[in-house]
């Protein structure tokens, strides 16, 4: 019996994925699992931001990176940075300079503004995120979605399903809990990248483009 996999990317990566295994006749044999994307950042944020999180709090090499900690909570999850020598930055997604810029669309990848992927077309065998919202709202540990969209999806869930609390929900629900439109690009966005591409401080940008620090609005 051929090894079973599971394989998880972003839409458009498991879209191609799919193709090359569907070309393979090795579909059978893998699981395929994206998750709702809200769009890429450019890599120039990336490399911005980790050299504003070391110039600024003295963190080293990155260990490890947990982009939505809980700890303070589900809704007001935090960017945790370990480096190698067990320094730690933390700060919620309200001030966090990534997110700041991220929920604002300010550096997506071009593609992802017009994706065809994140919510029309489905190739996964399951899809999964975050269920925001009303529905869960109060239940500050976190609440996920898990959309079943292939059979072979449904056998792959049936097997791992008693390891969760499992509640069936509706479309609206789903409806209601993401974003299906297109994300606007900011009107700066085209400066905005060749600042970051030109290697400037993260931390300039954010001032010379007068971006609030907040990346939810907390009320």
């Amino acid at each position: 019996m051929a090894k079973k996999n599971v394989v998880f990317g972003t839409p458009c990566q498991i879209f191609a994925l799919r193709k090359y295994l569907s070309g393979k006749k090795e579909e059978d044999n893998f699981i395929l699992v994206d998750f709702f994307c809200r769009g890429v950042p450019s890599i120039f944020l990336w490399k911005a931001y980790k050299s504003f999180v070391q110039r600024k709090f003295s963190i080293g090499d990155f260990k490890s990176v947990n982009f939505k900690d809980k700890f303070l909570g589900w809704h007001k999850f935090s960017m945790q940075i370990l480096d190698t020598e067990g320094n730690r930055y933390s700060e919620t997604v309200y001030d966090d300079l990534f997110w700041s810029f991220y929920l604002k669309n300010t550096c997506l990848n071009e593609a992802c503004y017009d994706c065809p992927f994140r919510h029309n077309s489905v190739y996964s065998d399951i899809r999964v995120g975050d269920f925001w919202g009303e529905k869960y709202y109060h239940h500050d540990e976190g609440v996920s979605i898990v959309v079943i969209c292939s059979e072979r999806g449904k056998k792959a869930w049936k097997k791992v399903r008693g390891y969760f609390s499992e509640e069936k929900c509706y479309p609206q629900d789903i409806l209601h809990s993401q974003r299906f439109n297109k994300f606007p690009k900011h009107e700066k966005y085209d400066k905005i990248i060749e600042s970051l591409c030109k290697g400037e401080n993260l931390e300039d940008i954010y001032l010379k483009f007068c971006l609030d620090k907040q990346g939810f609005y907390k009320g």
